[in-house]
C-alpha cells in the first residue's frame, strides 16, 4: 500500500503515450507542489521526446521506401535504354539486309550500327575456315585500330589457354 501517489501522463501536443507515476516520496509523508510541477514538466518532455524519436524512424522508414523506389525506376530506366539501343540496331541491321546487295557491306554497316547506335564500345564480324579452324576478323568498328592483328586466333580442342573469341565460338554462346 502506498501513502502518496504522483501520477503526470507521457504527452505530446497531440496524444497521450502513457504515464510517469511515482509512489511514497522518500524522507517526506506526500508530494510536494515543486514535485508535481517537475514531474509534469518531465511528463511533457519525454512525450516530445518519444513522438520526434517516432516521426524520425518513419521519416527514416519513409526515405528507405523512397530509395527502394528510385533504385527501381533507375533500373527500369536503364532496361527502356538498352532496348531502345536495341531495337535501333536490329531495325538498322534489317534495313541493311534489304538494301545492301554486298556481303562485305553488309558486315562493316552492321558493325557500324552496333557502335553508333547500340552503344558498344567495339563491333566485329569474323570468319571461320572449318578446314583451319582459323577465325579471322572480316569487318569492325569502334575502338581499337590494332584490333584486326589480335582477334585472330584458331580453334583448337583444348580450353586452356585459348582467347575469348575461341571460348566464345567453342562453347556457342
Amino acid at each position: 500500500a502506498a501513502r502518496a501517489l504522483l501520477a503526470v501522463p507521457i504527452v505530446s501536443l497531440t496524444q497521450t503515450f502513457g504515464w510517469l507515476c511515482l509512489a511514497d516520496k522518500v524522507g517526506a509523508e506526500e508530494f510536494s507542489a515543486e514535485d508535481e510541477l517537475i514531474l509534469s514538466v518531465l511528463g511533457a518532455q519525454s512525450g516530445r521526446i518519444y513522438e520526434n524519436s517516432q516521426l524520425f524512424l518513419d521519416l527514416q522508414h519513409h526515405a528507405a521506401q523512397l530509395q527502394v523506389e528510385v533504385e527501381e525506376r533507375i533500373r527500369s530506366h536503364a532496361k527502356i535504354e538498352h532496348l531502345n539501343r536495341v531495337h535501333s540496331v536490329l531495325s538498322g541491321i534489317n534495313s541493311l539486309i534489304i538494301r545492301v546487295s554486298e556481303r562485305t557491306e553488309l558486315f562493316w554497316e552492321a558493325c557500324r550500327l552496333a557502335v553508333e547506335h547500340g552503344g558498344f564500345r567495339l563491333a566485329w564480324c569474323s570468319w571461320l575456315d572449318p578446314q583451319t579452324s582459323q577465325v579471322t576478323p572480316v569487318a569492325w568498328a569502334g575502338d581499337g585500330p590494332e584490333f584486326p592483328q589480335s582477334m585472330g586466333c584458331r580453334l583448337g580442342g583444348d580450353a586452356e589457354g585459348e582467347n575469348l573469341i575461341a571460348a566464345a565460338m567453342r562453347l556457342q554462346q
